[in-house]
């Protein structure tokens, strides 16, 4: 497998894998480890190639339902390869964190059966999780487990960071699995995360280099 083809087959696994009605897209500062706000972005170098980067930004508020959601576009920035859109996420703060409505892999927009979390407010250790997405086939099914509160440099800087291990699950023949640092008002500042797919695997390691808070 190629190593742009393995870098698209993991956003796409990553795409893969309760707000109250009427609830509005409004985070207030200092309690939430995944910010959110218009204009927001994360980018992130990579282990893919020393030029290409990971960009995570908040690109606009749409409605799911009766919530209103922030949209994160996830895409890579290359000056060889150009821009590619990756996935989607379309978030919202409720139910003690940020909450996962809905996900777009390539042109493809799937809901979740329930809103579940990306990540919570509060941070215990062996806390796990699950959230489930539809699809026609092999749905994805996602596990979430807090692991331990830790020390991390990465280029944007140093800070306490926790572990939180993400496991996705489409089939018998496709998953993701690996590790995401969470940072208080920073959101993730590095991920190692490995897929398997057609029995072959393949790992990328983000970290974060600059974050730039929205408005």
């Amino acid at each position: 497998m190629g190593r742009f083809a393995s870098l698209a087959c993991l956003a796409m696994a990553l795409g893969n894998v309760s707000a109250s009605a009427g609830a509005r897209a409004v985070m207030s500062p200092g309690d939430t480890y995944y910010p959110l706000a218009k204009g927001q972005k994360w980018v992130y170098s990579t282990d893919y190639s020393d030029d290409t980067e990971l960009v995570h930004e908040v690109v606009a508020v749409e409605k799911v339902g009766d919530v209103e959601c922030f949209v994160v576009e996830h895409k890579t920035v290359s000056p060889t390869l150009g821009s590619r859109m990756m996935r989607k996420e379309w978030l919202a703060a409720g139910d003690g964190g940020v909450l996962i409505h809905k996900l777009q892999r390539g042109r493809s927009e799937m809901e979740v059966v329930k809103p579940f979390h990306k990540i919570k407010n509060a941070m215990r250790k062996d806390d796990e999780w699950k959230g489930e997405v539809k699809a026609a086939e092999n749905p994805p099914q996602y596990t979430i487990r807090v692991e331990e509160e830790v020390d991390v440099e990465v280029p944007a800087g140093k800070y306490k960071a926790w572990k939180v291990h993400l496991r996705i699950e489409s089939g018998t023949r496709h998953s993701a699995e690996g590790t995401e640092w969470y940072v208080k008002n920073v959101g993730i500042v590095k991920s190692e995360i490995t897929i398997r797919a057609g029995g072959e695997d393949f790992t990328m390691v983000t970290e974060l280099k600059k974050f730039e808070p929205g408005k």
